[in-house]
């Protein structure tokens, strides 16, 4: 599930790219089928993580939208090229705390910002931070080709021209980005009846603790919000996205992307897309 642009005018959140949550993956884990593997990507600079943030994810394993499990990540401060991480895990109502609270099940672990990974194991959990390559295909010139991003509309009104925005150029061939990954034993998650999971970018800012991104749903924030709505997005929680996009009131900050006929009548690539499907 990739997550970008989630700042203002397609930045990162605050203006800092060690903010800025770029994906997230879970899936079992390859090597034992009875775990899980849940990593967490942010800062496309893939240098050192902030440290006064906590990267948290959020697990829901009863399908009502509030945390179940949280695992927490914070860092130190970068000193000399090196940083550590710590992780906090939490379950209940306390997992539900905006900040890193719960047993610390890594303490001051080094970061790994070379090719060799430094994995780190408490109990049953398994743990990496450091940077990796980027794995997934992007074209960046071809998604700024596409959509009008004037106005502070992010990617709310595409061009559908008749000629391609698409150039097949992968703009991160070279790109590496920040990872942290927990693997777990599946049974923990326990689905009654389904799980949920997101991450949450917090920083603290004037002895406040800011909910600064949120990655749940693949890039929502850049696609489906302009800038008017984008950071009370990001600082939501799903329970709240859940029960308030019930409401017309709720529904009115998305009244942009309504559109009067059809707006893809005359788009070369429609018939193709037809054609395939």
């Amino acid at each position: 599930m990739s997550n970008h642009f989630t700042g203002l005018s397609l930045g990162p959140p605050l203006g800092d790219q060690r903010l800025d949550l770029c994906d997230l993956y879970a899936f079992q884990s390859p090597s034992d089928k009875n775990r899980t593997v849940i990593i967490l990507n942010a800062n496309p600079n893939a240098d050192a993580l902030h440290p006064d943030a906590i990267y948290r994810v959020n697990i829901d394993t009863d399908g009502d939208y509030l945390t179940d499990i949280a695992f927490s990540y914070v860092f130190s401060k970068p000193q000399n090229g090196r940083q550590t991480f710590s992780v906090f895990m939490a379950k209940g109502a306390e997992s539900r705390s905006a900040e890193a609270v719960g047993t610390k099940i890594v303490s001051d672990a080094e970061v790994a910002f070379g090719p060799k990974p430094n994995i780190v194991t408490s109990g049953p959990y398994t743990f990496f931070a450091g940077s990796r390559s980027d794995a997934f295909f992007f074209d960046f010139d071809g998604i700024k080709n596409l959509f009008d991003t004037s106005g502070k509309r992010n990617f709310t009104e595409p061009h559908l021209g008749g000629k391609s925005p698409w150039t097949g150029v992968d703009s991160n061939t070279q790109a590496n980005v920040f990872s942290t990954a927990v693997e777990l034993p599946t049974s923990e998650l326990n689905p009654n009846p389904e799980i949920h999971v997101w991450g949450r970018c917090s920083v603290r800012r004037d002895g406040k603790l800011l909910h600064v991104d949120r990655a749940g749903h693949p890039s929502v924030s850049s696609f489906f919000n302009t800038d008017d709505t984008k950071e009370e997005y990001n600082a939501s929680e799903p329970v709240k996205s859940v029960s308030g996009h019930r409401s017309w009131q709720s529904l009115q900050r998305y009244a942009h992307l309504r559109q009067t006929g059809d707006k893809y009548q005359n788009w070369k690539w429609l018939r193709l897309l037809q054609s395939a499907s």
